[in-house]
């Protein structure tokens, strides 16, 4: 089991790998009381009402992931998306798409060479976050996300 790292160096440490990186600069780290939130726009890394990565989406990613597998804490990955249902029909609900997604980057994150154990949760549109006030399309675009979670306690090795 690795060593957790301090939650306030490591949100310098990765918003410099954000702040350097155009694609993952559109995104936000979030400094929350028990844990430190990485917020990745949907668009960025999927292709549209599917779970399959992007390239510029893969390689924002993998450049996170180098950051990431060097540190012990634990971390999950959260899918969501907006109130429109998917239409193509490759994923019955948003809530099965929202896992593929949350597990498409946990995956990615292992590829990158963090060996710890990631967990993945698809929450469809049932937490919309601190979006109210917003236009309704402003709200759908900024629903459709992935945070990654990163928390304070080490976590478990593969």
């Amino acid at each position: 089991r690795g060593q957790a790292i301090n939650l306030d160096y490591l949100a310098s440490v990765i918003g410099e790998a954000v702040d350097s990186h155009a694609a993952l600069s559109q995104g936000s780290i979030l400094r929350l009381e028990d844990r430190l939130m990485i917020v990745l726009p949907g668009d960025l890394l999927f292709q549209p009402e599917g779970a399959e990565m992007t390239d510029p989406g893969r390689q924002a990613l993998f450049v996170l992931g180098g950051v990431l597998r060097n540190i012990g804490n634990e971390i999950g990955v959260n899918g969501h998306t907006g109130t429109t249902s998917p239409v193509d029909g490759r994923y019955a609900s948003n809530w099965e798409l929202s896992t593929a997604r949350a597990v498409s980057v946990a995956n990615t994150l292992r590829q990158s060479g963090y060996l710890n154990d990631i967990t993945a949760f698809g929450y469809a549109d049932s937490r919309p976050g601190p979006l109210s006030g917003l236009s309704e399309d402003r709200r759908d675009t900024l629903a459709r996300r992935i945070e990654i979670i990163v928390r304070p306690e080490a976590g478990a090795v593969r």
